[in-house]
Formats: structure tokens, C-alpha cells, sequence
């Protein structure tokens, strides 16, 4: 505890003796012994020793019960409030997607037949997926086929696994990056 004002008053408060004591100034010392009960909590917690809100009972306990369910209920309004506050809504924007099966499916990929047997050469937009660390028979952790079957793209993280059936998005900046299939028609819709 600190031993700031509050808990100076409070000390205080619980020290006086009513003389003369009748109804009313019985009532009165109860009172007061309430709010330096609740002073005494809001030192604690402005000093740390307790935790936010733990001085809310002993406030609460200063007010007539119908004072004290009414701030209730205006507190518990004003935490709702503040929780819609906090919530947003994705703005509306228009995207343009490709989906992707292969090498040279994106419109962009500018993928040309290299040789003869139907060699198609590396898309400019989804490369070939290739890491020295990584065996192209490896199976992806998202869908399961092997990872010489998959794309890469480059993305302003540093760049993404395209895998088969993803979509390849251009955002609002001209950025792209891949969308699992099923997350892509939960949130976007054809226009």
C-alpha cells in the first residue's frame, strides 16, 4: 500500500466515534465507514497492490441500491458500447482472381513452349516451387500433393507456396498473393 491521501482519509474515517449517537448519525458513520472502505480499495489499486476494478464492490456499496443498480447498468451499457466500437466491417473492394492448376495458368505467367515435348517455361507471375531445403516429393502441409506440383509467388512478405486450386489475387495496389479456394468463396463473390 502506498499510504497516499486516500488511505490517509480512510484511516481517518474509521477512526471517529459519533457522540450523541442517535438513528441518523448511526446511518451516517456506516455510510462513511463505506466510503472509506472504498477509498481505502482505490489506493490499493492506484498503487497497484490490487487490480483494476477491484475497488468497483466497495464503490458500489457507498450508494443507495437503486443508485448502485442504475451505475451498473450504465457501466455494463458503456463496456457494450465500447466492445461495437471496437468491431469493423472489411471494406468493399473490387479484386481481380485467377485460379491456378498449373504452371503458366495465370494470365500474366507470359509462359512460352520451350521445347518440343510440351516444356512450358516459368511463369513471370507463379514460378516453380523450388527450395534447395525442400524434396519435391515432400508433401504440402495444405494440401497434400507433392511440392513439385506447386507455384511460388513473390509477395510483399517475401513470397507464398501457390498450390493447386488457389487463387491468385491482385489487390487494391497491385499486389498479389495467393487465397486458399475455400477461404476465396467465402469472402468474395463474382460481379
Amino acid at each position: 500500500m502506498s499510504g497516499g491521501a486516500y488511505d490517509y482519509v480512510c484511516h481517518k474515517i474509521d477512526d471517529i466515534t459519533i457522540k450523541h449517537a442517535d438513528s441518523r448519525r448511526i446511518l451516517f458513520q456506516a455510510l462513511l465507514k463505506l466510503v472509506a472502505k472504498a477509498m481505502h480499495d482505490i489506493e490499493w489499486v492506484d498503487s497497484g497492490d490490487y487490480s483494476d476494478g477491484d475497488e468497483y464492490e466497495a464503490i458500489d456499496a457507498c450508494f443507495a441500491p437503486e443508485l448502485a443498480f442504475a451505475y451498473r447498468e450504465a457501466y455494463e451499457e458503456q463496456l457494450k458500447l465500447k466492445n461495437l466500437m471496437n468491431k469493423f466491417k472489411k471494406k468493399p473492394v473490387v479484386i481481380t482472381a485467377h485460379q491456378w492448376f498449373k504452371n503458366g495458368d495465370h494470365p500474366n505467367d507470359q509462359s512460352e513452349m520451350i521445347f518440343t515435348d510440351g516444356f512450358l517455361s516459368e511463369g513471370k507471375v507463379v514460378r516453380y516451387f523450388r527450395d534447395p531445403n525442400i524434396d519435391g516429393k515432400q508433401k504440402c502441409k495444405y494440401c497434400d500433393d507433392i511440392m513439385h506440383n506447386h507455384g511460388w509467388i513473390d509477395t510483399m512478405e517475401g513470397g507464398h507456396i501457390v498450390c493447386h486450386s488457389d487463387w491468385v489475387i491482385t489487390g487494391v495496389r497491385g499486389e498479389m498473393y495467393p487465397c486458399k479456394n475455400s477461404i476465396f468463396l467465402e469472402t468474395y463473390e463474382r460481379i
